[in-house]
């Protein structure tokens, strides 16, 4: 609406500095032979070049109005359950976001984990979430970097291997091919007194999980 009113603005200050200028012209010349046919024709060409201007500026204002709701949000944060510490990339926008790129300042990796040496969750973190793009992420879909087990969390960030405090700079593609640069600050504090998010499915499917496997022992 601002915009339309300020375009309006224009095209009658236009039309009436476009009526005064013959006028002006012969007080100045002292001529009066001006051609009024022609110059109201020319007036009315340039009128109608500016309100088709004007209506095009409207049309382009509404459109990028209209895909602000519409587009991808791609969100970085950190997501803590029961057991484990994950970086979550999260798109909650309404379209796809595509060739996802995150770096984090200082750098974020996943430690090598003191309960599990031979866990290659450290090397698919960095495969998964530093090394490459991800290629696309559905609206409402979201991707869980694991990192470690929750409680070791604060034993690496005492020795030095977790940063409390990174900072996610994420840029990402639209359908449209428009790019979008954010960044959204991780800190570990925010957690830290917190309860961690307690899905009661989960916990029955980690507990059938538990007992079918001893009783594959027992067979």
């Amino acid at each position: 609406m601002k915009h339309w009113k300020i375009g309006f603005a224009l095209v009658v200050l236009t039309t009436i500095i476009f009526c005064l200028v013959p006028y002006l012209y012969q007080g100045i010349t002292g001529r009066f032979d001006t051609d009024w046919p022609a110059w109201w024709s020319f007036g009315t060409f340039l009128v109608a070049v500016m309100a088709a201007l004007l209506a095009w500026a409207e049309y382009r204002t509404h459109e990028d109005e209209s895909w602000e709701q519409v587009r991808p949000y791609v969100h970085v944060s950190y997501h803590f359950d029961q057991h484990f510490l994950f970086v979550s990339v999260a798109n909650v926008g309404k379209t796809a976001a595509n060739t996802v790129r995150i770096s984090f300042e200082p750098q974020l990796s996943a430690p090598k984990s003191q309960q599990d040496p031979s866990s290659i969750a450290p090397e698919l973190f960095q495969k998964g979430l530093v090394e490459r793009p991800i290629s696309m992420i559905a609206p409402g879909a979201r991707f869980l970097f694991l990192i470690d087990g929750s409680n070791e969390v604060l034993d690496h960030i005492k020795d030095g291997s977790l940063p409390s405090v990174t900072t996610a700079s994420i840029s990402y593609n639209d359908l449209r091919d428009r790019t979008y640069h954010e960044h959204y600050c991780l800190d570990l504090s925010d957690w830290q007194y917190s309860a961690a998010d307690y899905d009661p499915l989960s916990e029955i499917e980690e507990e059938i999980k538990l007992i079918r496997k001893n009783g594959l022992k027992l067979l």
